[in-house]
């Protein structure tokens, strides 16, 4: 089959194919994200350019989508899709429109004439669009910064009972709005609806029947080899996972790290009596958020289907503040006293390096904490605390390597050479999250921190401080205390 359909997508393959043909197998293609097949990107590009004029309007929706999906648009294309789809828009459906807005979205396509066409159908026909499809709308008018067209389908949203209410529909809303900077009632909504779908998923169990105690002993200067628990509460906790571990133990890539175990299991080892959602595939275990395997740090797990709704709905509206500690190469060029942001759109397909320049938005935050040398090599090297506002797949990773500041001892975003070299004084990823924000189920701020790990520690004892007297100062504090 894959014989077939690289001959199909070549060269000599797509002359054969009608418009028809085209676009169901560049679908097929990238909802499969079989990038191996495509050996020829300009050909296919060139061909989708060439049959636009003869595409019906579900026919361009899924070449423009495929294309972005595949990574394999280009802007002068696309304004050809973009050309073809204002002609027929009155023929699109509410499927066709959502595909093609997220496809302009991910390429930024701010075209003014074209959104105002989609602001006149969403309009007109908002009841016939799908939860999904009105999450998917909802992202691409966020990205674009349509404000007015983003609070049409949120209020149509909320006032319809066709679409149910699905709890990841409204956490997709929340993020759209929460991007747009809108903080009125309908995140207060929102929230209220996300706890209330979670006490459904509790049933008629009593607070004191899901207290949890967790076996784990606080005392000490722990080992970074084994996770721990750094905060345990009847509904939520918080746990320090080691480099090496993976967060759930489903993960089917390994290419990171050889031997993989998962915290998941972990927690489940934990306890006499494991609460439902830590059984559960479909809600992450009670995880609400990821960790790289080569990184260690604190990750978050729900104990209640309640809990994991109200974290998930802090997470999307911006109100857990994730910070890491991260040794880069170079020295950074910001000064100690200001935050420098970095916002560049994140893609990423399975088992491959993200990269900047289309996708997702994303945003990182750096402060720069000492600036320093490696006395052997004469490396420069960056102390950096760092926060994450959105949550895309090696963010930290692909931002920090675009600005010329990979992390030390990463294999995926620095080059082989440099990768090698680190090696040899490093044992991994200099990347630790020691710091979380978040609150409770009282909606009371709580903060916890844990220290670099004494792996790390060593490493950073092999590096020395600029003398500028701001640095050695802050190096020395994470030599002798971990912060």
């Amino acid at each position: 089959m894959c014989e077939a359909v690289s001959f199909c997508i070549s060269d000599d393959g797509l002359h054969e194919l009608t418009s028809r043909s085209f676009s169901n197998l560049l679908w097929a293609v990238a909802h499969m994200q079989m990038t191996d097949l495509i050996s020829t990107p300009e050909v296919i590009v060139a061909t989708a350019s060439r049959i636009s004029p003869v595409c019906k309007p579900q026919e361009v929706a899924n070449i423009a989508w495929a294309l972005v999906k595949l990574n394999i648009s280009t802007k002068p294309t696309m304004q050809v899709l973009e050309a073809q789809a204002q002609r027929m828009f009155n023929d699109f459906n509410p499927q066709n429109v959502t595909n093609f807005c997220w496809a302009l979205a991910a390429e930024h396509l701010s075209n003014p004439g074209v959104w105002e066409q989609v602001r006149e159908f969403v309009s007109r026909r908002i009841s016939e669009f799908k939860a999904q499809e009105a999450a998917n709308l909802c992202w691409s008018f966020a990205v674009v910064k349509r404000k007015i067209e983003c609070l049409v389908v949120v209020d149509a949203y909320w006032l319809s009972a066709d679409f149910g209410h699905h709890p990841s529909t409204i956490l997709s809303l929340t993020w759209a709005l929460h991007y747009l900077q809108v903080t009125d009632p309908r995140l207060d909504m929102a929230k209220s609806i996300l706890l209330s779908h979670g006490r459904h998923l509790d049933g008629e169990a009593k607070k004191q029947d899901a207290i949890i105690s967790l076996i784990h002993d606080g005392s000490g200067d722990r080992t970074s080899l084994e996770p721990h628990v750094s905060l345990d509460l009847w509904d939520r906790v918080a746990v320090c996972k080691p480099a090496g571990w993976e967060v759930e133990e489903k993960r089917k890539d390994y290419n990171d790290v050889g031997h993989v175990r998962s915290l998941s299991v972990f927690l489940r080892c934990s306890v006499s009596k494991s609460p439902p959602i830590w059984l559960d595939d479909d809600f992450h275990y009670g995880f609400i958020h990821r960790l790289d395997v080569p990184g260690s740090g604190l990750v978050l797990a729900a104990k209640t289907y309640q809990a994991f709704y109200d974290l998930q709905f802090q997470l999307q509206s911006g109100q857990i503040c994730r910070e890491y500690l991260a040794l880069c190469h170079g020295w950074a060029p910001w000064t100690p006293e200001t935050e420098t942001h970095l916002e560049y759109s994140i893609s990423s397909q399975l088992g491959a390096p993200s990269y900047v320049g289309k996708g997702k938005p994303s945003r990182t935050s750096l402060f720069l904490l000492a600036r320093c040398i490696k006395p052997d090599t004469g490396d420069a090297l960056s102390l950096m605390r760092v926060r994450i506002w959105t949550g895309r797949t090696h963010q930290i990773r692909a931002h920090s390597a675009h600005v010329g500041h990979p992390i030390v001892c990463d294999g995926k975003y620095s080059s082989a050479a440099t990768f090698q070299r680190d090696c040899t004084w490093c044992p991994r990823n200099f990347l630790h999250r020691h710091r979380l924000v978040f609150f409770n189920s009282a909606g009371e701020p709580l903060e916890i921190t844990e220290r670099l790990p004494l792996d790390l520690r060593d490493a950073l004892s092999q590096v020395q401080a600029c003398a500028d007297g701001w640095s050695n100062e802050s190096l020395d504090s994470f030599l002798r205390n971990g912060t």
